[in-house]
């Protein structure tokens, strides 16, 4: 889902149904999404996700990592190298932390 900072707007860019996609393929999609989204002059500055594994693999496909031993929730932009952040989203870390 793609939010705007400074609007009052927010657009959901895709689901996905596929079970058991890998790293590769879910930075691929997101790289997609990031790569249309920078056509019509938006700007990404974060992607926000859950908790489990794969995302963690998918944020180190763009780069960026959320491990204590190798901090680095900062990745470049495809397209133009800018700065973007790594989130996870603490609703969902709750809830998975409920579930356990």
């Amino acid at each position: 889902m793609a939010v705007a900072r400074n609007s009052n707007w927010k657009v959901t860019v895709a689901y996905f149904f596929k079970c058991g996609m890998t790293r590769e393929e879910r930075a691929n999609s997101i790289n997609q999404y990031i790569s249309k989204l920078h056509d019509v002059a938006e700007k990404i500055a974060s992607l926000t996700c859950d908790g489990p594994a794969c995302h963690f693999g998918m944020m180190s496909e763009f780069g960026a990592s959320l491990d204590p031993s190798n901090f680095k929730p900062i990745f470049p932009h495809q397209v133009d190298n800018s700065p973007s952040s790594v989130f996870l989203d603490v609703c969902h870390m709750i809830q998975l932390m409920r579930n356990l």
